[in-house]
């Protein structure tokens, strides 16, 4: 067994309004990511499976032609290559992402 903590991994740095952190096992990846107040991600797919567990406040999910608000303790299912994108509502948001299979690539869509 092989234990890790969230503070040991590097921490990336995409833009002022996200960061995370990733640990990488054979088959899945997880991260654990923040989103700060005014982050909107771009549209996009992938080929994996996502599952994210909101651990900290509030953001606007839109997975094709759906819609919703998701806060803390919600799950989301993302199946994959289903178009979507995230927005943060007013406050810091922080977030566990699982992705399965680890590797994939990710289109950006308009």
């Amino acid at each position: 067994m092989v234990c890790y903590s969230w503070e040991d991994l590097p921490l990336n740095s995409v833009n002022p309004f996200k960061s995370y952190r990733t640990f990488k096992g054979e088959k899945i990846k997880i991260h654990l990511l923040t989103l700060e107040p005014g982050y909107v991600g771009g549209k996009h797919r992938h080929q994996s499976e996502q599952i994210s567990v909101i651990l900290k406040g509030r953001m606007k999910v839109k997975m094709g032609k759906e819609e919703q608000i998701v806060q803390e303790g919600d799950l989301v299912h993302i199946p994959e290559n289903l178009p979507h994108q995230t927005e943060t509502l007013g406050e810091e948001t922080i977030i566990i992402e699982v992705f399965s299979p680890a590797e994939y690539q990710k289109e950006v869509l308009d």
